[in-house]
């Protein structure tokens, strides 16, 4: 088969029109890095080593645009096993932890006690389902058909309690839903100005009436919004103000940490009459055990959190130290 060859006045050519047609340079580089990403990704096994090679100046964009994709993608199937491993810390028993079809090997190796599944249009969930986390590892530009639609339906239909975060947060429909179980988001501002169409600076300049319009807008839901001194409330009613944490929760994972920890206690039944309480301990418990950890080293990791979410604090000192 012949191999087509362009010569350079071909390719400026080519580069004039896409000029011209309104296309810019950034695009034409991210587009390239995508498809090159894309590819190299298909072409490997997962936790594959990829060597990037790319040119001086803007010959090596389309390269490291490719990388960029690559990482981004790699760290968010970390982000469901960090849910997943927060939600063992709650001890509601069996975990069932559905991912990406792409990210089944490396989320499913790095999981002893969950159970792993791979997403498909026909998935029903276990009969024995009480709770419901969406959010953490969705981030990928390449969703399956049908996800959206099937989270929906979970959001909508489910007769358990639901939380969302994360991705999954600009799928939700804004409007009340048919379960009458509990259901809450976890946004940070820049997520909550996303949902709300309007600014970060909006959102944290007026924190409490986000709240309450996050409520109104999808559901009456419960809010968990993010942040320094996280907020928890609903449409009416009492905002709590949570006092423990600190900034080393703005690391990378944090949230998925507080969503996993969170779906195991609200998956609990005897932890279901009082939603409310059970949101606010997740929240206090995820913020008092970074407290404990910038107590005890510098430097410490979202991995290493999430396996101190779930013990258990008899320094009483500390404890009031923190709170």
């Amino acid at each position: 088969m012949a191999i087509p060859v362009l010569n350079i006045e071909q390719i400026r050519a080519w580069e004039n029109a896409t000029w011209e047609s309104g296309i810019s340079q950034e695009d034409v580089i991210k587009k390239a890095g995508a498809m090159v990403a894309y590819y190299a990704e298909k072409m490997t096994s997962p936790c594959s080593l990829i060597l990037g090679i790319g040119g001086k100046g803007h010959n090596g964009d389309d390269t490291e645009q490719a990388i960029n994709q690559i990482k981004n993608n790699s760290a968010d199937f970390i982000r469901a096993v960090i849910a997943a491993k927060a939600a063992q810390q709650s001890q509601p028993g069996l975990i069932t932890l559905i991912t990406l079809a792409d990210s089944y090997i490396p989320v499913a190796s790095q999981l002893s006690a969950v159970m792993v599944h791979p997403w498909r249009p026909s998935l029903e969930l276990p009969e024995n389902t009480t709770g419901i986390v969406i959010g953490p590892g969705l981030a990928s530009s390449e969703i399956p058909p049908g996800l959206v639609d099937f989270v929906v339906k979970l959001w909508d239909q489910f007769p358990g309690p639901v939380c969302v975060d994360a991705s999954a947060l600009d799928w939700l429909p804004e409007k009340s839903i048919s379960s009458k179980a509990p259901r809450i988001i976890t946004p940070h501002p820049g997520e909550a100005a996303r949902m709300l169409k309007t600014t970060t600076q909006k959102v944290l300049s007026n924190r409490f009436e986000t709240v309450r319009s996050l409520s109104k807008r999808f559901g009456n839901t419960w809010v968990v919004l993010k942040g320094h001194q996280s907020l928890i409330g609903n449409f009416n009613g009492i905002i709590y103000v949570n006092s423990t944490g600190n900034p080393w929760l703005a690391q990378g994972g944090a949230g998925d940490a507080l969503a996993g920890f969170l779906g195991g206690l609200i998956a609990q039944p005897q932890l279901q009459s009082d939603i409310l309480k059970t949101i606010r301990y997740a929240v206090w418990k995820h913020g008092l055990t970074a407290d404990y950890m910038q107590s005890i080293k510098t430097g410490w990791t979202i991995e290493e959190l999430t396996q101190h979410l779930g013990k258990k604090f008899t320094d009483n000192e500390f404890i009031l130290k923190v709170c």
